[in-house]
C-alpha cells in the first residue's frame, strides 16, 4: 500500500488517519504540517509569507521511503 504521494509541489504521507505534509518553505527551509482524521487545511496561522524560493525541489517517492530535498547550488 503507498503511503506517500507528491501533492501541490509537496511531499504527503497518509496512514493511521494522520497526513503530514511536507513542503518546500524559503531559500532553505521545510515547512511541515499534519492533521488526524482530515486533509490538510489550507491556512497560514501565524506564519510570514512563502519567501522566495531557491532552485527547483526534487521530491523522491519509493515504496516505503521519499525524501524531499533543493539543490540551492542551481
Amino acid at each position: 500500500m503507498q503511503h506517500f504521494f507528491i501533492e501541490n509541489n509537496s511531499l504527503v504521507w497518509r496512514g493511521n488517519g494522520e497526513t503530514l505534509m511536507i513542503q518546500p518553505w524559503g531559500p532553505n527551509s521545510l515547512r511541515l504540517r499534519s492533521r488526524m482524521m482530515g486533509d490538510i487545511l489550507n491556512e497560514d496561522f501565524a506564519l510570514l509569507p512563502n519567501p522566495p524560493a531557491h532552485g527547483p525541489v526534487q521530491i523522491e517517492v519509493e515504496e516505503q521511503r521519499a525524501s524531499i530535498s533543493r539543490n540551492i547550488w542551481t
